[in-house]
């Protein structure tokens, strides 16, 4: 009887560990497909000069700062924490290859 009460705890652990990872890769899917959405929409504002050079460079000096903030993504995002690093990286990126292409000082 003991055997049985054992493997089923077993199996329930296993259920439970598998659920979570599948959780942790749909949380991250859905992570890089907002912040696919976010840099298309910020390439979109640029490319229509809907940003004015003033809150550009407001933009960039923000993502400037915030570049190694591994602490609050770690808080923030748990286990995901690298890929919240990399959009910000691409989001800086995105901001710098405009102050360039306007001349603006970085």
């Amino acid at each position: 009887m003991p055997v049985d009460s054992t493997n089923e705890i077993v199996v329930g652990v296993l259920v439970l560990i598998i659920f979570c990872a599948v959780l942790i890769l749909l949380l991250r899917l859905w992570i890089k497909f907002l912040a696919r959405m976010r840099n298309r929409s910020i390439q979109k504002k640029i490319a229509a000069g809907k940003i004015k050079d003033k809150t550009l460079m407001k933009l960039y000096q923000r993502f400037q700062k915030s570049q190694n903030g591994k602490v609050i993504a770690m808080m923030c995002f748990g286990v995901n924490y690298k890929l919240f690093l990399r959009t910000q990286s691409d989001t800086y990126e995105i901001y710098k290859a405009e102050m360039i292409r306007r001349n603006l000082p970085l």
